[in-house]
């Protein structure tokens, strides 16, 4: 697996062995043409929650995020995404002041809680995406949602983008937030939330 454009193409990604689902290049295609048709890319604060190959957030960085926090729980995935990012540290498109990556093995579910005992401004995201598990109940989905939203720690402008099963049912928006857009690629599905305009 390798980025697909930016100032990153082609920078390599390893997939873990079990344990995760590779968001595949045409969903990542639509993914980022939708997110810079809307300017979303350029200097945006990322958060990679279930990030697993890290294949979103570093594709964020590569086209113009200036930082990532990665977020997994599970030990594969944590060191693969500890070994990209070394890598990332010694490619020639690579600016200490510009690309700053964060990784931490936690569940999700944990570090969003965390988040919302932190409230530091500098830590406010822009951008999230979320691609847990199929296994994740539609409710479980729906409360961690609600909690991202509660924890204080999204911009004005943040965007969060769902990737889930074609078979889930679609989230259900935090009070003030609403869905903008959503898109189907076969067995998958993509859901653009973004605050209420009223």
């Amino acid at each position: 697996m390798w980025l697909i454009a930016g100032r990153l193409k082609g920078f390599t990604l390893q997939t873990p062995k079990s344990g995760t689902r590779p968001t595949t290049d045409r969903v990542k295609e639509g993914v980022f043409s939708h997110l810079e048709s809307e300017n979303m890319l350029q200097g945006v604060r990322v958060l990679d929650l279930f990030a697993g190959t890290g294949a979103l957030g570093f594709e964020a960085l590569s086209r113009g995020a200036i930082s990532a926090v990665f977020i997994d729980s599970s030990a594969q995935a944590i060191a693969l995404l500890r070994r990209a990012a070394a890598r990332l540290r010694h490619h020639p498109a690579y600016d200490p002041a510009t690309m700053h990556v964060q990784i931490e093995k936690i569940p999700a579910e944990r570090y969003v809680r965390q988040l919302a005992r932190q409230r530091q401004d500098d830590q406010q995201f822009d951008l999230v995406f979320m691609d847990p598990p199929y296994a994740l109940t539609d409710a479980e989905f729906d409360a961690l949602l609600a909690q991202l939203v509660q924890s204080g720690q999204l911009t004005r402008v943040c965007e969060i983008v769902a990737e889930r099963s074609a078979e889930s049912s679609t989230p259900t928006p935090p009070a003030g937030w609403e869905i903008e857009e959503s898109r189907k690629y076969g067995e998958t599905m993509m859901w653009y939330l973004v605050r209420s305009q009223s």
